[in-house]
């Protein structure tokens, strides 16, 4: 059920064994996932609705079905429906409260708003191409209260330089564009709507957003880079492909309490690990 040279890709860069453990689970019914924006009722939340706590993210619940939309947790903004693997993106840019911070592919705002919930005077920009998914970013920071802490502009991600003067953020997101390979389980067309030559032209695609945003980040400060693919062209090669053309940043290591997702540096969770989508998230410093 998958085209043959997707199966040859994924063989060549896991191996036979985990390739084969990575297809068979795509299989698997994937789980209704959340994030929980107040921490303190998790426990009330994680009983009411039925749902177990997530292993990878320490305010995520999981259920293996369910519509957590419908509960009034959702209508009051105690929810929000985000994957494990992506809850991880926010707190890696350890966000203090007063930055001004980049969200340079924002739609449709779940990161977005995980971010602007870290800040008390500080302001998150989410950038999308289009006004429908600017309108979804919107709708999303007004149901979490968080509404006065984004702002968003309709703009292409690599003409970031040309809009916002050098040392414009303090923090980046590049969420970037990607084949989406990950995401197979949730989105099985993905697997007929891509070919070979898509990594290397998304390759293009993502280095020319972070050549872009790099121009606006102050000294000291920090991009995270995230996808949800796993394929290595789109993410580990990326951001050797940037550190070899910028030589005044540098790879920030991330960590993470489960040390088989931590990859040189990088978190790389592939879908069968903890049946989550598959995703890859690495941290890059301007030198001071």
């Amino acid at each position: 059920a998958l085209p043959v040279w997707l199966v040859k890709k994924l063989i060549d860069q896991y191996g036979e064994d985990r390739a084969l453990a990575i297809f068979q689970s795509l299989f698997v019914r994937n789980k209704a996932s959340v994030r929980v924006t107040d921490a303190s009722r998790l426990e009330e939340i994680e009983e009411a609705t039925g749902a177990e706590r997530s292993v990878l993210s320490p305010v995520g619940l999981v259920k293996s079905s369910g519509y957590f939309a419908g509960t009034d947790y959702f209508k009051e903004g105690l929810l929000t429906i985000q994957d494990e693997t992506s809850q991880l993106v926010a707190p890696t840019l350890g966000i203090q409260g007063e930055e001004e911070i980049l969200d340079a592919c924002a739609a449709p705002g779940g990161k977005t708003v995980h971010m602007a919930s870290y800040l008390t005077s500080g302001h998150v920009t989410a950038l999308d191409l289009y006004d429908h998914k600017l309108a979804l970013i919107e709708e999303n920071a007004q149901r979490l209260g968080l509404a006065d802490k984004v702002k968003t502009q309709k703009l292409d991600a690599s003409q970031v330089h040309q809009v916002f003067p050098a040392d414009s953020f303090d923090k980046i997101l590049v969420d970037a564009p990607c084949s989406g390979i990950g995401l197979i389980r949730r989105k099985p067309d993905i697997k007929y709507n891509k070919d070979l030559q898509d990594f290397e032209s998304l390759k293009a695609v993502q280095l020319d957003i972070l050549s872009s945003v790099c121009q606006t980040l102050r000294k000291g400060g920090i991009i995270t880079y995230s996808t949800c693919t796993i394929i290595a062209e789109e993410n580990q090669e990326v951001i050797q492909a940037f550190l070899e053309s910028h030589p005044d940043f540098e790879q920030v290591a991330l960590d993470h309490p489960c040390k088989d997702i931590v990859v040189n540096g990088c978190l790389a969770i592939t879908p069968e690990q903890y049946l989550t989508d598959g995703f890859f998230i690495a941290q890059l410093r301007k030198k001071a």
